[in-house]
This record gives C-alpha cells, structure tokens and sequence, in this order.
C-alpha cells in the first residue's frame, strides 16, 4: 500500500515533504518508548495532515500514561487510561480546543472522512486523526516486545516476531516441564506460555507451535494453540505413542477483528505427568538451541 494513504511502508514513495501536503498523507510511525510513553515520530518525511494543517512530529509528538484520554467529541474524559484496556490513538491539529496538536488516546472507534479515518466527521472530533492502537497492560503499561506487541501502526505498517519460549534457562542443560492436565491447559501454567498483539483487523497472523514431548505415554498427548482461550484449542496435534523423544507441531493463520489478542501453548495429558523440554544442551554451540516454541510474525 501507498505511504501516505495507510497500510505497509512502500520504500519507493519516500519523499521531501513540503508544506502544503497532499490531503492524507502521513509520513511518521508510532512506536514504543517506555512504559509510560509512546511517540509519534518522523518516517519518510517529518509531517503528517490533518483536516487541512500540517502537524509536524519532526520532534517526536509524545502520549504518556498520565495524560488524560478523549471521549468521543474530542473533549477531554477526565481520565487518564485504565489498566488492560484496547485503545485507539489519534493525532490532533492545531485548531482544536483540548490538546491541540497533541497525540492522545480513546476508546472511540474511527470514522471514515472522505477516505481518512478520524474520531468523528463534525466539531473539534473531525480534526483528530487516527494513528493505531494500543494494550495498555495490568499495570498500564505500554508494551512492545517478542511476546507482546501492543503498539500498532495504521499507517508504515513494518513486520515483527511474535515469540513466546516459556520455560527456557540457558544453562547447557535440557530444561524439562511438566504437565498434568485432564483438560486443555496452558503448557507452562500461564507463564510465558502465550503470545499478545492488537490487530486492527486488517492484516493477517500467522504461527506455528513446536514442542518437544520428553515422557512416552500410553495413550498420546494433545498439544495446540488457543484462540483467545487458554481452555480451547483452535488447531492442535497429537504425539505418537509410546514414543520418548517426539517433536509436535501445528500452524495457526487467522485475521481477528480489532482488539488485543492472546494465543496460547495449550496441553491435555490425559491427567497424566508428560514432561516436555523447553531447550537443549548446546552441543558446542554458544546458547541452549530453543525446544519448544511459539513462533509467528505480525504487522505493528
């Protein structure tokens, strides 16, 4: 897609940017900064249009956790963002009244506008322009890592891994898990188990699970991915029987509506002790190699 009307950075686009931009263009990304900040800065360029003004971020426009957030007619909420919450991030120019030219955060949906999203189509809302998205965590924290990638860019969309290791110690030693569950179960009790991003419902995700199953059993273990479930599995794979080294695995594609999603390792042992492994020795090598994974790519 186009640079300046949305989707995925085209490299061939870039350009100088001049001070009577085309309507629509946006040349800048939003990107993590720390927990409490996240920044809308310069990319292919150091501008971005809305409703008519030039809004420069050849500096950096910043939104923090203290600021309050915006209601659905751009005034202000009286609150700042709660804690595991899906945002919407929107940039305003300098004609509104609260916060101008200013980076801020509501639960407020887009409106299409003559082809560009906004807040809202009348008053201060038309000339708050949508940037992405956010999860704020339990902590309202900003993340942006392998295992969680909360900060989404509507526009100069770039790929990232998502990658979740639960369980893995570099110490050249196989590091073993065990599960007993008589129902599917997160393979490592909930902790680093899972993967989180926010779609925008947009762009596909794609992931694929590998585990490495250590105990034989007499009847096979059910290994899979859970859909926003940590209970149900959307895909899974069985280990062989009887069988003491067994590697398992299954892929996962699926284009989610807009929201924080979480993909969960799930296990179902037949209320059985089953040992998986999360790494191995390194056989000269400089690190433990990665045993069982969850592994994918989405768009941010």
């Amino acid at each position: 897609m186009p640079l300046d009307v949305g989707g995925i950075f085209n490299p061939s686009l870039v350009g100088t940017v001049t001070s009577a931009l085309p309507v629509g263009s946006f040349r800048a990304r939003l990107s993590w900064t720390s927990n409490t900040q996240i920044t809308l800065g310069a990319y292919g360029g150091n501008a971005v249009e809305v409703n008519g003004q030039s809004v420069s971020v050849q500096s950096g426009i910043i939104c923090a956790t203290t600021q309050d957030t915006i209601q659905f007619d751009a005034t202000d909420s009286g609150f700042t963002p709660s804690a595991s919450t899906f945002y919407y991030v929107y940039l305003s120019n300098a004609s509104v009244g609260f916060l101008p030219s200013s980076l801020a955060l509501s639960v407020q949906a887009p409106t299409l506008v003559n082809g560009v999203y906004y807040l809202g189509s009348t008053g201060d809302a038309a000339s708050w322009r949508f940037v992405g998205a956010v999860y704020l965590d339990a902590a309202v924290h900003f993340t942006d890592t392998d295992a969680a990638r909360n900060v989404v860019n509507y526009y100069n969309r770039l790929r990232a891994r998502l990658l979740a290791n639960p369980g893995y110690t570099d110490d050249n030693a196989q590091t073993g898990v065990i599960l007993n569950s008589a129902v599917f179960a997160p393979i490592n009790g909930g902790t680093g188990d899972f993967v989180e991003y926010c779609s925008l419902g947009e762009d596909a995700l794609d992931l694929r699970m590998q585990l490495t199953q250590v105990t034989a059993l007499l009847n096979s273990a059910t290994w899979g991915i859970g859909d926003d479930s940590t209970t149900t599995c959307a895909v899974a794979a069985k280990g062989e029987s009887n069988v003491g080294t067994d590697q398992v695995s299954c892929g996962y594609s699926v284009l989610h509506s807009a929201g924080r999603h979480k993909l969960s390792m799930l296990g179902y042992t037949n209320a059985t002790n089953i040992t998986w492994a999360a790494d191995d020795v390194r056989r000269g090598g400089a690190s433990d190699p990665r045993q069982t994974f969850l592994v994918g790519t989405c768009y941010k």
